[in-house]
């Protein structure tokens, strides 16, 4: 789960074992994507899948990238689409009336560029 980040992807490694099972062709994605570092993000396509969350499917459309080793990442637009409940101080999601645990990662500490639509004043 990644609120910064506007699509959900699926790594391209993954895509690839999923495709051995059965047909999938990828649509072309008209859209240029950045990582938090400004760098751009190799994608090969898009397809419409369903993904289980707690026992519940969920209609999707999913970007394929080179994510390294993430395998994959719910973006905002699941969160959005699906009316996913954060609970971030408790760890928790909500979504369809069921509540799932989020499992952390421990973080380097760093800093990432943030771009907003509008101006903003942040005061000190």
């Amino acid at each position: 789960m990644d609120t910064g980040s506007s699509c959900t992807f699926i790594n391209k490694n993954v895509f690839f074992s999923l495709n051995k099972l059965s047909s999938i062709t990828l649509k072309p994605v008209n859209a240029n994507f950045q990582l938090a570092d400004g760098s751009g993000l190799e994608i090969l396509g898009e397809f419409t899948t369903s993904i289980d969350v707690q026992g519940r499917s969920f209609i999707q459309d999913v970007v394929v990238a080179n994510l390294g080793q993430l395998p994959g990442i719910l973006g905002l637009d699941f969160i959005e689409d699906h009316e996913v409940l954060l609970r971030l101080s408790q760890g928790q999601l909500e979504i369809d009336k069921k509540i799932v645990m989020l499992h952390r990662e421990e973080a380097t500490p760093g800093c990432c560029r943030v771009r907003v639509g509008e101006t903003i004043l942040i005061q000190p």
